[in-house]
């Protein structure tokens, strides 16, 4: 709740002081003073935070160490939202690149957490990004309910029906209808 309500802020003396809201790397860069100014060594974050326009389909992103989600194109390709950034909390004057990409009809999209893909075998092996990839590619067309809802269950089965190793949060979402030209 703490994060939201410094999101809360920043929005809100952003729009206020400049008439505009601020971007995915300024969310990151105050949620970053925040968190280091907590002052507790051990305490750091990854957070992953994006922009979507939905009148041109133009996304921008922003991340602080976490997963890099997946974009699966109507056309089978998949490529992930690469943009690099320190862990919140790391270091007081850390900066978050800031990237765009051009949402299109038919891309899914898949925000995940680690605990997703870290189940491992009995040999050790994670289950890990590429096979997470390759299974969004090949249920591409489930509902998404459905595919969230898949995802650990296959995990799971890769190790032979662990339990998940970690927290799972997963949001997927696919593009319905085609964006105007930017």
């Amino acid at each position: 709740s703490a994060v939201c309500k410094i999101l809360e802020k920043t929005f809100f003396l952003g729009y206020v002081i400049t008439g505009s809201y601020p971007t995915p790397s300024d969310c990151l860069k105050y949620l970053n003073e925040a968190v280091f100014e907590a002052g507790h060594p051990d305490l750091s974050m990854t957070f992953f935070i994006a922009d979507i326009d939905f009148k041109t389909g133009l996304i921008t992103f922003s991340n602080a160490g976490h997963n890099f989600p997946i974009i699966i194109r109507a056309d089978g390709q998949a490529q992930n939202l690469l943009a690099r950034g320190f862990r919140l909390g790391y270091a007081p004057d850390a900066t978050f690149p800031e990237k765009t990409l051009q949402l299109e009809k038919g891309d899914l999209l898949f925000f995940f957490t680690d605990g997703l893909t870290e189940n491992e075998n009995e040999q050790g092996e994670m289950w890990g990004e590429r096979r997470l990839r390759d299974y969004l590619k090949r249920n591409y067309d489930l509902p998404v309910a459905k595919l969230i809802q898949s995802i650990p269950q296959e995990s799971s089965k890769f190790c032979n029906n662990c339990d998940l190793a970690d927290d799972v949060t997963a949001v997927a979402c696919k593009v319905t209808e085609s964006f105007t030209s930017v």
